[in-house]
Order: structure tokens, then C-alpha cells, then sequence
């Protein structure tokens, strides 16, 4: 399956708050929210909800970590949120530096298992031994898979995520 390319994402972030209650949400990071610590990282965190409800649950240091810089300055402007610009495969922390990390919907893409391996190498080597570790993966309802078929984004079901900036 294709991926959205880095400059994808920086254009689709002025308007992917339209979208982004479509993953994980904070909703369902209140279920994890009593094992997380500081400090935290979100991978993946876009335009900052799951960096903003993990402050709201108390845990005041945590960085959204997103490699697309205009997802990570509209978090930024949106939300008043900590980003840093960086690839989930190469992220700019120490070795067992970080007490919690938050993969949000997405980062993981299961038919990309070499940039899987890295990405899982690198939450390994930023989480300090017994962390807390969140991955989460986007399962469309039938709703948006109908949604998805119509604008063409999907045929005989597999996703054309290369053509979502046509939109």
C-alpha cells in the first residue's frame, strides 16, 4: 500500500481536524491513561489530541512527535502543545529516556514491516525497562470504508492513501 509522503502531510494539515477523531482518541486513551508517566512521547501525534489528553490526565511532560513540520506547528498553534519534528523510526531522545510512549493511529502501517521492525526497534530504545507502551491501529467502520469506496480513495479494499491529497 502506498504511504502519504512526508509533503502530503504538511498539506493535509490545515484541515486534518476534520479527520482526526477518526483514530485513536482521547476517549480511548482514558482506558490507558492511569498506567502512563512522565516523561511522555506521542508518535505519530499530528495536530496534538492525544499530546493535549495526556496533559489533561495529568502528566505534564509528554512531546508530540510527528515528521510532518506543519502537522507539528498546527499542534502547536491549535492545541499549545510540546512537538518535536522527527521520524517514529529516528526519534531524537536518549536510550531509556522516556517513561511512556504513545504510538497514535497510523504511525503503524502492518504492510510496511521493514519500517514496522524499525519503528518497534526505536520505541524499544527511547522506553526505559517496564514503560508503558500504547500502539494503536486504525480500524475503519463500515461507514468510512463506504466513504472511503466513493471517493475513491479504496477499491476491492485495499486503501489508496497516494491519492488523498486529490480530495
Amino acid at each position: 500500500m502506498p504511504t502519504c509522503t512526508q509533503q502530503q502531510w504538511d498539506l493535509l494539515a490545515p484541515v486534518w481536524h476534520n479527520f482526526e477523531q477518526a483514530g485513536t482518541n482521547a476517549d480511548h486513551l482514558c482506558r490507558f491513561a492511569a498506567e502512563l508517566q512522565s516523561p511522555a512521547v506521542v508518535l505519530g501525534s499530528g495536530l496534538g489530541p492525544l499530546t493535549k489528553a495526556i496533559q489533561e490526565c495529568g502528566i505534564m511532560s509528554v512531546i508530540g512527535a510527528d515528521w510532518s513540520p506543519e502537522m507539528a506547528r498546527f499542534a502547536r498553534i491549535r492545541r499549545g502543545v510540546s512537538t518535536v519534528v522527527a521520524s517514529a523510526e529516528l526519534l531524537p531522545f536518549a536510550d531509556g529516556s522516556l517513561q511512556s510512549v504513545v504510538c497514535a493511529t497510523g504511525v503503524i502501517n502492518p504492510q510496511d514491516s521493514t519500517g514496522t521492525a524499525a519503528l518497534i526497534n526505536e520505541v524499544c530504545r527511547v522506553a526505559t525497562p517496564g514503560s508503558s507502551v500504547v500502539m494503536t491501529f486504525f480500524v475503519p467502520s463500515i461507514e468510512m470504508l463506504c466513504v472511503y469506496s466513493a471517493l475513491g480513495l479504496m477499491t476491492h479494499g485495499r486503501q489508496h492513501s497516494g491519492r488523498i491529497v486529490e480530495l
